[in-house]
């Protein structure tokens, strides 16, 4: 071989050396889930109805009044604790 080609054969070896190296992309993260929105049913937005009062006649019409009233009180306080926890913990992830 002879000198020139030595040193082609060289310089063309040290220039495939100086090659850019490789670029690496990165794919960006994948987007986030979208945030699922709780919806409170209508049936938890509408309490049970007050029993019509009327004329009381006996203790038993009374009691029976008394004990009407508190189950409204209770249906309606039950399901405003419902509404109250979805809004409380809207925007938590589940399992």
């Amino acid at each position: 071989m002879t000198r020139a080609a030595l040193l082609l054969l060289i310089g063309l070896l040290a220039l495939a050396g100086c090659a850019a190296a490789p670029q690496v992309v990165v794919a960006p993260p994948p987007p986030a889930p979208p945030l699922l929105r709780q919806t409170i049913p209508d049936s938890a937005l509408r309490c049970a109805a007050e029993p019509a009062g009327g004329k009381v006649r006996s203790d038993r019409q009374a009691a029976r009044y008394i004990l009407a009233l508190k189950a409204a009180g209770r249906d309606c306080r039950a399901k405003l604790g419902f509404a109250r926890d979805l809004i409380a913990h809207e925007g938590e992830q589940g399992p």
